[in-house]
């Protein structure tokens, strides 16, 4: 077996890969983390003399500074259970070792395997669908500023500047005074957040403006939502800050 960094002829399986785990993953998504700067993909390969390599694993960092991020940590079904998760994990830790704080969200299932690997439970948080209950909402889209930055680093206290502007131009922006929203429109499953605002109005006029089916994490329930499943946030060091009167949903790909 072998780690490596992915590579753009790779996007193909890796899209394979998150069908198979059932994320909502699209071919651009992993353009935009390799465009992003701060974002890195290992992949686990297994080659023989007969066939050609192919991927059976991978794991997605974010180096925020001080903060790391990992997200979809995947393994083919029919290879877990053989320490290749565990493999992937510990090699995507190396790469962030010295971070204050290292934080992912898992679904219930998984806590276990993070708990082996020495994380701990932060707390727990909502993957929702808007419903569209159909209420009458404002059209709100907006332009990139630097209260958008600002903001953002004051609700969850890293640098993601360069994400969002990335993350605007491949969606676009819900604004109003320094409330804000970011939307990647997909035919697929179009994703919200993050999403920072005094109250739960303004998540719903950035889930309604990209139709019934959206989803995000969300830091409650709310009625205009269904619950898909619950998340949990888990660390290693120091405790994730989030300032939670103004967060009302996360980056749904942790891209954030």
């Amino acid at each position: 077996m072998n780690i490596r960094l992915a590579m753009r002829e790779d996007y193909e399986e890796l899209l394979e890969l998150s069908n198979e785990a059932e994320w909502n993953y699209e071919i651009e998504d992993f353009v935009l983390m390799n465009e992003s700067g701060i974002s890195k993909i290992l992949v686990v390969e297994r080659s023989n003399a007969i066939e050609k390599s192919d991927i059976i694993g991978m794991i997605t960092i974010f180096d925020y500074g001080q903060i790391g991020w990992i997200s979809n940590l995947i393994v083919r079904e029919n290879w877990r259970r053989k320490g290749i998760g565990s493999l992937l994990l510990r090699e995507a830790l190396k790469l962030l070792n010295g971070k204050k704080t290292i934080a992912l969200f898992s679904k219930q299932e998984s806590i276990g395997f993070y708990l082996k690997n020495g994380f701990k439970i932060d707390r727990e948080f909502y993957f929702v669908r808007f419903n569209g209950n159909g209420k009458e909402y404002e059209n709100l889209i907006g332009d990139w500023d630097e209260d958008i930055y600002i903001m953002d680093r004051f609700c969850f206290g890293y640098d993601r500047k360069p994400l969002l502007k990335l993350m605007m131009s491949r969606g676009y922006i819900i604004k109003r005074n320094r409330e804000f929203a970011i939307i990647r429109p997909s035919p697929k499953e179009s994703t919200i957040g993050p999403v920072i605002s005094n109250n739960e109005s303004f998540l719903f006029i950035a889930m309604a403006s990209s139709g019934k089916g959206s989803v995000a994490v969300t830091t409650t329930y709310y009625d205009f939502v269904d619950i898909i499943y619950k998340v949990y946030r888990m660390y290693l060091g120091e405790p994730p800050y989030t300032y939670y009167p103004l967060v009302k949903a996360f980056a749904g790909l942790e891209y954030g």
